[in-house]
């Protein structure tokens, strides 16, 4: 009985036990990676590399392409601390060319989102070592050798070396292509290489680009004192669309030339295209022919505003009244037959080349033409 009772106080505490377990939730630690490869990143931004290479080696397999990115500007940050490069150690450039290279491609190539201080150091040392680059170029240039100066870019380009963009690589070549042609005494052609070149353009050899428009302007001047007009007005003809310095200039050389030529009218026609507050290049002399033909440009300009006033008036067009008729290309008309009838006047305009417009109580009703 004793022993019956026991097994049943047993039983009711073992229910009680059962009823009253609490689960246990297993607590899983989740790492954030995000987190961590953002740590990281800040890491870099402060300059602790050494810090942010222990957490890279933390990170899973899944941020492989990230950390490329990372262990890349890490190995050309450290490389060398700063901008600041020395031109005179080409191990250490050439060196800095290939860390450079990785990082660069990873960025170009690549969609990863790259932090802005990364992003401005690979810019800061691109153009580090462009300036480099075109300080060697720049001496060559300095001393009239554009040939060897193209050749040095041009191996530079071969070898995957360069960083001078390949915008100041065609400006080099027009330099050098315009050089020759003047040298040849080729104008049109030197005329041509030069003004290839983006009148804007201020990239590295902007001074060498100033340097041979102002020898073109200079060779211009010469023609026009030597009244060289024909070769001239070719030159100018050319090139007033890409420099619009010359663009008033051209009309001044072409009004010299008819001038030349006894054409007096072809040369007030040609002053009359020149702005009357002209200050471009032969200012003084431009603006002392216009003063005699001032007459003549003046009779010029008149007549030509009145047929460009011409060109404004509409045509006539039916619902127009008799004053709109008059105000129109077709103006007042030569005789006008009228007709009274019970429903009111009506008037025939007569115009030359057998022209009508027909008008019902001053309305224009019909147009025969």
């Amino acid at each position: 009985m004793i022993l019956r009772n026991v097994f049943f106080v047993v039983f009711i505490l073992f229910l009680l036990a059962g009823c009253n377990t609490q689960q246990v939730e297993t607590k899983v630690d989740v790492i954030d990676y995000n987190a961590k490869y953002n740590e990281v990143i800040e890491l870099l931004r402060v300059g602790e590399f050494n810090q942010a290479q222990e957490q890279i080696k933390t990170l899973p397999v899944e941020y492989e392409d990230k950390l490329k990115l990372l262990n890349a500007y890490i190995d050309a940050r450290q490389f060398i601390k700063g901008y600041q490069l020395d031109d005179k150690d080409t191990q250490t450039i050439d060196t800095y060319y290939k860390k450079m290279r990785v990082l660069n491609d990873i960025i170009r190539y690549t969609s990863i989102d790259t932090a802005d201080f990364i992003y401005d150091f690979n810019e800061n040392i691109k153009s580090a070592l462009s300036k480099i680059e075109s300080k060697k170029i720049i001496e060559l240039l300095d001393a009239g050798d554009y040939e060897t100066a193209q050749e040095y870019h041009k191996n530079l380009m071969e070898n995957d070396k360069t960083w001078v963009d390949s915008n100041n690589y065609t400006v080099l070549n027009a330099l050098i292509f315009a050089d020759k042609y003047k040298k040849d005494n080729d104008y049109s052609n030197y005329m041509s290489y030069l003004y290839s070149i983006s009148v804007d353009y201020d990239g590295y050899y902007d001074k060498y680009v100033e340097k041979e428009r102002k020898e073109f302007s200079d060779i211009v001047k010469t023609f026009i004192k030597n009244k060289n007009y024909n070769d001239v007005s070719t030159l100018l003809y050319s090139v007033r669309d890409r420099d619009d310095k010359y663009e008033w200039l051209y009309e001044y050389v072409m009004a010299l030339k008819q001038e030349a030529e006894k054409d007096k009218s072809m040369t007030v026609a040609y002053l009359s295209d020149i702005p009357k507050d002209y200050d471009g290049i032969f200012a003084d002399e431009v603006q002392a022919m216009m003063a005699k033909y001032k007459k003549e440009i003046d009779e010029k300009l008149r007549i030509r505003k009145m047929i460009a006033d011409e060109e404004k008036k509409p045509n006539p067009r039916i619902g127009m009244s008799a004053e709109e008729v008059k105000k129109s290309k077709w103006g007042e008309p030569q005789r006008v037959n009228t007709t009274i009838t019970a429903y009111g006047v009506r008037e025939q305009w007569v115009y030359s080349g057998y022209k009508y417009i027909y008008l019902d109580n001053g309305i224009v009703t019909a147009i025969q033409q």
